[in-house]
């Protein structure tokens, strides 16, 4: 039987290899990471969606209000968006 000593030392291992401070490990969405705010909302009169991106740090990357007729093409100009200018510098 093993003594004390050397079952406290081996729960001590296993426990300094977790990370308890780890809340969320979903991936970070695209428009949480960038330095941009990102507005996808529908729109009842055109029948589709409106994208607006505004950047935080460089007024002059913001875009204006363009149409989509769905949210999947809104989201994947935004995406397309943000990351030409993120890989940019």
């Amino acid at each position: 039987m093993k003594s004390l000593r050397q079952l406290i030392r081996i729960i001590i291992k296993e426990e300094v290899g977790r990370n308890i401070r780890t809340v969320n490990n979903d991936p970070i969405r695209f428009d949480k990471a960038a330095d941009f705010d990102v507005d996808i909302y529908p729109d009842s009169y055109n029948n589709g969606w409106v994208c607006t991106i505004e950047s935080k740090l460089n007024p002059e990357l913001n875009d204006n209000e363009r149409f989509f007729p769905t949210e999947d093409e809104a989201i994947h100009y935004s995406r397309n968006y943000i990351e030409k200018y993120k890989n940019r510098s």
